[in-house]
């Protein structure tokens, strides 16, 4: 005898991207441990991050209601990707939205059982060309004055109807965010430089953030960056962005220390 539980795994790969000024599209594959059939889908959706989870509004797809429907909001695609070439991929899509708000968007998977858990927070820009963060966002050190940066580009990259024009690289040290009081606006604020076709230029900030470390703009073909005369012994907090003509896209950030440095 078997006893059926509620889906034990969240939805994976979750992702969004803007498809007006009020209206974003929201992608998902199915749970490993659904525990049986999946009934329906449940897509959490909030601009106010510091909302208790509770309180998101939802928004129900359910996979039984659109078998018996010609037009509907939410479809099943079957995706080309090898890793799960046997899974179909689930797609919805949330309107009446804030235009150029940012919106946190989870999804859960429901069977006759009951919900499982909510996948992790996928972050959307209701803006439509504005790009979703950089995949993979790591941060190795490689001794005490360099780090090394890794990434993948944003999931909605389209060279030609949603090309990436440069990536935007921001970092600080954790002592000096604490010491700054608006760091949260430092780091959204973007900065106005001009990029050739073959280097990466910085560009510093006006006299009031002389204390903060340049902005750094780095080419669309290149996925790693290393970063030299850090300072030993210390944390950095590090934000990428993907740029299109529409504007910053969706940041993705990493944590990461420098070694001691040690005289012998």
């Amino acid at each position: 005898f078997l006893s059926i539980i509620a889906p034990s795994s969240p939805p994976l790969s979750v992702y969004a991207q803007a498809l007006s000024n009020a209206a974003v599209t929201v992608y998902w594959d199915p749970p490993i441990e659904s525990n049986g059939r999946i009934r329906a889908y449940r897509i959490y959706y909030t601009n106010n991050p510091t909302l208790e989870f509770s309180y998101w509004d939802t928004n129900i797809v359910n996979l039984q209601a659109l078998k018996s429907q010609t037009t509907t909001s939410a479809v099943t695609i079957y995706k080309k990707n090898e890793e799960q070439s046997n899974l179909p991929g689930h797609l919805s899509i949330l309107s009446h939205l804030t235009t150029n708000a940012t919106y946190y968007i989870r999804v859960s998977a429901v069977n006759g059982q009951g919900e499982g858990p909510a996948s992790d927070i996928s972050v959307v820009i209701v803006r439509p060309g504005v790009l979703s963060k950089p995949q993979n966002f790591t941060a190795t050190t490689q001794s005490p004055h360099e780090i090394l940066l890794h990434w993948k580009p944003p999931n909605d990259v389209d060279p030609n109807t949603r090309p990436l024009e440069y990536y935007e690289l921001d970092y600080q040290s954790i002592l000096d965010i604490k010491k700054s009081p608006d760091h949260l606006s430092w780091f959204n604020r973007p900065s106005i430089i001009s990029v050739d076709n073959s280097k990466t230029i910085e560009s510093q900030r006006n006299q009031q953030q002389q204390q903060q470390t340049p902005s750094i703009h780095i080419r669309p073909d290149v996925t790693s960056y290393l970063l030299n005369n850090l300072e030993p012994d210390t944390r950095y907090l590090f934000n990428l962005v993907a740029v299109s003509k529409t504007g910053h896209g969706v940041k993705a950030s990493t944590v990461a220390r420098t070694n001691q440095f040690i005289n012998y």
